[in-house]
C-alpha cells in the first residue's frame, strides 16, 4: 500500500501544482481581460445590478401612487412605520426579514457588488489595447451608465452613500464614509456625462 502510495507520487499524482486547476464551469479574471467576447459578456451582466421594478412589492407601494395588501417583510414594514436596520436585511445577511418581498427596496449587497465589479473594468479597461479604441469606448461608456445607474438606485433609497470608485483588495484599510446626496448626484451626473461622451451616437 505504501509503496502504491509512493508511485502514485513519483508518476506526478502528488505534484504541488495538482491542485491548482482551473474551475471547468468558471472564468478567470485572465480569461475575461484577454478576450473581448467575454469582457462583453461579463459587462453586459451588470443589467442584473439593480432587479426588475416591476417585482410583487415594488418600491412606488410605499408612496401613495399603489397599495401592496399582502404582509410579511413588505413595502408594509416602510408604510407603517416598522423598519429599522435589522428588518431591513435578510436573515441569510444575518437581520430579520424573513423572505424575499423586499428584494427590490435592499438592494445595498447587491449594488456595491457591483460597483465593485464596475470599478474593476473601469481600472483595466484602458489598458486592453488588443481591443479596438471604438470598442473600448462603447464598453467603457456602457460601465460608467451601469455605475451611475446603481449609485441612482442606492440613494434614491438610503440618500447619501459611499462614493466608491477605486478597486479595494483584501487587507487594505477601508473608510470611506456616506458622501452627501449632492456629492452623490455630482458623481452620478460626471459618469453619465463622459458615458455620453464616449458613446457611439445612434444612428436614426
Amino acid at each position: 500500500m505504501v509503496f502504491a502510495a509512493v508511485a502514485l507520487c513519483i508518476g506526478g499524482a502528488c505534484s504541488k501544482n495538482y491542485l491548482d486547476r482551473q474551475p471547468h464551469d468558471k472564468l478567470s479574471e485572465t480569461d475575461i481581460y484577454t478576450n473581448a467576447d467575454l469582457l462583453e459578456d461579463y459587462i453586459n451582466s451588470f443589467y442584473t445590478v439593480v432587479p426588475d421594478p416591476f417585482t410583487e412589492g415594488n418600491i412606488s407601494c410605499i408612496t401613495d401612487e399603489a397599495f401592496f395588501r399582502y404582509g410579511g417583510t413588505s413595502t408594509n414594514y416602510i408604510e407603517r412605520g416598522l423598519i429599522t436596520p435589522d428588518t431591513f436585511i435578510y436573515q441569510y445577511e444575518n437581520g430579520y426579514a424573513h423572505n424575499t418581498r423586499t428584494t427590490f427596496l435592499n438592494i445595498w449587497n447587491r449594488a456595491y457588488t457591483g460597483i465593485h465589479n464596475m470599478n474593476e473594468v473601469l481600472s483595466r479597461i484602458d489598458g486592453l489595447t488588443f481591443i479596438p479604441v471604438e470598442k473600448r469606448n462603447q464598453l467603457k461608456g456602457e460601465t460608467l451608465f451601469f455605475r451611475a445607474w446603481a449609485y441612482g438606485n442606492l440613494i434614491e433609497r438610503f440618500g447619501g452613500v459611499p462614493l466608491i470608485s477605486k478597486v479595494y483588495n483584501l487587507g487594505e484599510e477601508y473608510n470611506e464614509k456616506r458622501a452627501t446626496f449632492d456629492k452623490c448626484m455630482d458623481f452620478i451626473l460626471n459618469d453619465l456625462h463622459e458615458a455620453e461622451d464616449i458613446l457611439p451616437r445612434a444612428n436614426h
